[in-house]
């Protein structure tokens, strides 16, 4: 009678463990160590053990291979992140020396102040001073072609080419125009007002008009006051107080 029971027991439990496992709907195991015609499972008490050492068996071996698969993946997705790494740090092109002041021929062409001796007038330019960026390249930036003559790129001169400027043109009397020491617009301190027939801010004077008489000047007591071409008082003939 309690063996009996037992085996119910055994018996329910395996038609549950089937049952999650998806076996067919036509296996039907029996108490007594037989199979009904057409099923397609052993009996209670002698297949149990083999049917639940293949399933763990099986079970296993899709475990082994999903382990495998996902160590897999795993390797490719870290191998694909560590080429895109390389990759980052090959574009970057910085030159693990740079910065250490001594060229490495192989990857920067500068280091600091070390360009090699290279000038902007060994390259071509009038003036200019060569510099050595951060990423140990050559900067040319201060370069400048300005002093050869003819006016070239960003100039607005360059020497006694004044692209047909002259004092006149940027509204003064007269006077002699030129050119900056870098080019970039003009040096105006040789033009002037002087002869408009004004007096104008600096001047003195102007040739038909002089305000001023040589005793007007706390040097001179007495004569004739004159102006000069650069509309500055002529006080040749002034006389008295060591005029």
């Amino acid at each position: 009678m309690v063996r009996t029971e037992r085996l119910k027991v055994r018996w329910v439990g395996l038609l549950v463990a089937y049952g999650a496992l998806g076996c067919p709907a036509e296996f039907t195991p029996t108490l007594g160590g037989s199979t009904s015609e057409g099923s397609t499972s052993g009996p209670i008490g002698g297949s149990s053990t083999s049917a639940q050492s293949t399933t763990t068996g099986d079970a296993a071996t899709e475990s082994s291979s999903t382990a495998d698969t996902d160590a897999d993946s795993s390797s490719s997705t870290s191998s694909r992140t560590t080429g895109a790494l390389d990759t980052s740090s090959s574009e970057s092109g910085s030159s693990p020396t740079c910065g250490n002041g001594i060229v490495d021929p192989t990857l920067e062409e500068c280091d600091g102040d070390d360009l090699g001796g290279l000038t902007c007038s060994a390259i071509g330019f009038a003036l200019g001073i060569v510099t050595c960026t951060s990423e140990c390249a050559f900067d040319f930036s201060d370069c400048s072609t300005c002093g050869d003559g003819p006016i070239n790129g960003p100039e607005l001169c360059d020497g006694g080419d004044l692209a047909g400027e002259d004092c006149e043109a940027l509204g003064y009397f007269g006077g002699v125009l030129a050119c900056n020491e870098t080019c970039t617009g003009f040096d105006e301190t040789g033009c002037t007002n002087c002869g408009n027939g004004m007096v104008d801010a600096g001047e003195d004077c102007e040739p038909e008009d002089i305000p001023l008489q040589c005793s007007d000047l706390p040097e001179f007591e007495a004569g004739v006051l004159g102006c000069d071409r650069d509309c500055t008082f002529d006080t040749t003939n002034c006389s008295g107080g060591g005029g």
